[in-house]
């Protein structure tokens, strides 16, 4: 097996594991991204895409929805293009 260099190994390629190699790539670092099967294989092709606006953590978890607002604003910064805004609700 040859030896390979890099600046930030991910590990996992799924939603978070794709979004850290992206973004460190953006700033310039040398990644190298793993991943066991194909990428989205696993929960992050399972799961059904909503972007949580953190509101439903606001009373129990207030960091929790500090956080997924936060989060919400990169995303709109770094990746605008996959967001879709649906004027939906998220009822559980």
């Amino acid at each position: 097996m040859p030896e390979i260099s890099t600046q930030l190994l991910v590990i996992g390629g799924g939603v978070t594991g794709l979004g850290v190699a992206w973004d460190a790539c953006l700033r310039g670092l040398k990644v190298v991204l793993i991943e066991q099967n194909d990428i989205g294989q696993g929960t992050s092709g399972r799961y059904h895409g909503v972007l949580h606006s953190g509101a439903r953590y606001v009373i129990s978890d207030p960091k929790s929805a500090k956080d997924c607002a936060t989060e919400n604003q990169i995303l709109r910064l770094i990746a605008p293009h996959t967001i879709e805004d649906t004027g939906g609700f998220f009822v559980a």
